[in-house]
């Protein structure tokens, strides 16, 4: 069961990215429903925790399919673990949530937070996340050049070690900014 949950979990984050977000986040509700407690050790085998990464990818999901009470809902219930890893995954996600809806102190509360937990913990690929967001909360706080720079700085450190995944985004807020 742990292994079926674990497919559909990655397959359904897969399809979330992929753009075919309604049958991506049927997948990730499967993987809730074959979630049981005896699956937390798989955090350690999978670099997160199975139904936290399932709620985030649904929070992600749900975000680009409009519901937004639900992602936010998804996203909350994400951030309810004591692992590391998938306690920065959650906030990652959230955050692009919260983000979208423009909730500037939420998220500026949230982007610290993974920032705090990345710094504690070492781990330069969760401050890269973090940092952009904070230099767009400082663009949007009216600091416009303090803020691109310090988003145009992750950014590149990202690209630099091929961590592609989030340099778009990036790239795109960056676009809004100087817009």
């Amino acid at each position: 069961v742990g292994l079926l949950m674990m497919g559909n979990r990655i397959f359904g984050s897969s399809l979330v990215w992929r753009g075919d977000t309604v049958q991506g986040c049927e997948h990730l509700q499967r993987a809730l429903s074959l979630y049981r407690p005896e699956h937390d050790q798989l955090a350690y085998v999978f670099s997160q925790h199975p139904r936290t990464a399932a709620l985030a990818h649904q929070c992600l999901g749900l975000q680009h399919l409009g519901h937004l009470d639900q992602a936010m809902a998804a996203g909350s219930q994400a951030k309810r673990i004591e692992h590391f890893n998938s306690i920065a995954y959650a906030l990652c996600f959230v955050s692009l949530l919260i983000m979208l809806r423009l909730d500037v102190t939420t998220l500026k509360r949230t982007a610290e937070e993974l920032l705090k937990l990345a710094e504690q913990n070492n781990a330069t690929y969760w401050a890269l996340w973090a940092r952009p967001m904070l230099g767009w909360i400082k663009a949007q706080e009216g600091d416009i050049d303090a803020g691109i720079q310090q988003m145009h700085q992750s950014t590149a450190v990202l690209q630099e070690q091929g961590a592609n995944l989030w340099v778009p985004q990036n790239l795109l807020l960056e676009a809004e900014i100087m817009g």
